[in-house]
């Protein structure tokens, strides 16, 4: 039997610091000690867990569909573990207004679809 305060394996991998305490090998569970939280999961992540103190994450494959929360983006999916969406808008120019027309209209573009509402009295 060791005395107390020498080290030990206690056989739990998610322990760190074993040592034996009153004839028992005992590590400390820095999750638990320091009260851990990791990320529940999202859209792209599945929940992390805690492992020496550490949050290990656990990203959903790439190209796993998702929302993004911008409602102005389109085919939304996840990337290294982030969901991104395409704005159509920014992916097109857009088309050229006469003097005339830009008296009276405006460009508007919504994911991809361009309108061209009138311009307010003014």
């Amino acid at each position: 039997q060791y005395s107390d305060g020498a080290p030990c394996d206690d056989g739990n991998d998610r322990t760190e610091f074993d040592q034996c305490q009153q004839g028992t090998c005992t590590g400390i569970d820095l999750c638990v000690a320091n009260n851990i939280q990791c990320n529940p999961g999202d859209d792209c992540n599945n929940p992390s867990s805690c492992f020496r103190g550490l949050c290990l994450e656990n990203k959903k494959p790439d190209l796993t569909r998702c929302d993004d929360g911008d409602d102005r983006t389109s085919n939304d999916v996840c990337r290294s573990g982030v969901c991104v969406g395409v704005d159509l808008c920014t992916i097109t120019e857009d088309p050229v207004l006469t003097d005339e027309q830009k008296k009276c209209q405006t460009i508007s573009c919504y994911r991809g679809n361009r309108t061209f509402p009138a311009k307010p009295n003014g």
